[in-house]
């Protein structure tokens, strides 16, 4: 994609600097307060996948910002969750909603969609059981840098990994990019699964300033040849494993047309429930 139109645009800003203190809200503010097309599709996608794990592993949410909708629908099915972000200000959002603060992010209208998506209860008392059990199973929250090797500072592995819009917006390089995906990677047990959200051939998504314009942050333009390329090396099987790409015409508003979708298996001894599914055996579809 080509750089913004420069309308109503605040200066180009490095992701690594972007540690004001009301960023994480304006995160939040941009692009959650409603369900968005690129969410509406992860979700969908996450609650068909998450479905398929196995033995309620260990689960951990690296690069994960201020946000928790990415796990919500994991909750039935993994022991317990970390929660790991680089910012201290979004490490400050996830802890107000996990303490139900007054001032914490509304998430009910994605636990509602998600639950809905699951074919379950949506009253106001199953989304409050819903939210509540995830508070449960958060164990931990703490600081990650994906462009470290050891990105959570110790040697621990986990059944699940999620890392969500998270590798191309630490790196601005293809090879920065390689190494934040192996990184992360080393964190997947054997047999274990990683689920991944990423922009596809783009180099920039915006947030809003107070003032409405577009703060600018610059990421890694990535596409899915250059995951096939990139994970039988660092330990994934492509048979065992989705990507799709998948259209969600945000360009104008905020620089993303496309996004990539992946469920990856990691090798070892773990399976899925469901091994013959032409799901997990189709290694890119074109989604519409």
């Amino acid at each position: 994609m080509n750089t913004p139109d420069g309308q109503n645009r605040a200066e180009t800003t490095d992701y690594n600097t972007v540690v004001k203190p009301d960023f994480a809200r304006r995160y939040l503010e941009t692009y959650f307060k409603s369900i968005d097309e690129d969410e509406r599709r992860i979700c969908t996608f996450l609650a068909e996948e998450y479905a398929k794990l196995v033995g309620n592993p260990e689960m951990i949410d690296i690069g994960c910002g201020p946000c928790i909708q990415h796990v919500l629908s994991a909750t039935p099915y993994v022991s317990s969750i970390q929660l790991a972000d680089y910012l201290d200000g979004n490490l400050d959002e996830l802890r107000n909603w996990i303490q139900s603060q007054e001032t914490a992010f509304d998430w009910t209208h994605f636990t509602e969609f998600i639950l809905q998506l699951e074919s379950a209860d949506s009253s106001a008392k199953a989304i409050a059981h819903r939210e509540s059990t995830l508070r449960s199973k958060v164990v931990n929250i703490r600081h990650a840098n994906v462009l470290d090797e050891s990105v959570i500072g110790e040697d621990k592995q986990f059944g699940a990994v999620g890392f969500f819009y998270c590798a191309e917006a630490a790196a601005k390089t293809k090879p920065e990019w390689q190494k934040t995906i192996a990184n992360v990677a080393r964190l997947v047990e054997p047999g274990g699964r990683m689920f991944i959200a990423s922009c596809r051939n783009t180099n920039f998504y915006t947030v809003k300033t107070d003032d409405g314009k577009d703060e600018v942050i610059p990421t890694a333009s990535v596409n899915e040849d250059d995951f096939a390329a990139l994970l039988p090396n660092i330990g994934f099987s492509l048979e065992r494993s989705r990507i799709e790409v998948v259209n969600v015409g945000m360009g104008a508003d905020h620089g993303i047309e496309d996004i990539l979708l992946l469920s990856l298996q990691k090798n070892g001894e773990k399976i899925d429930r469901d091994t013959t599914s032409d799901s997990v055996n189709t290694v890119i579809n074109k989604a519409p």
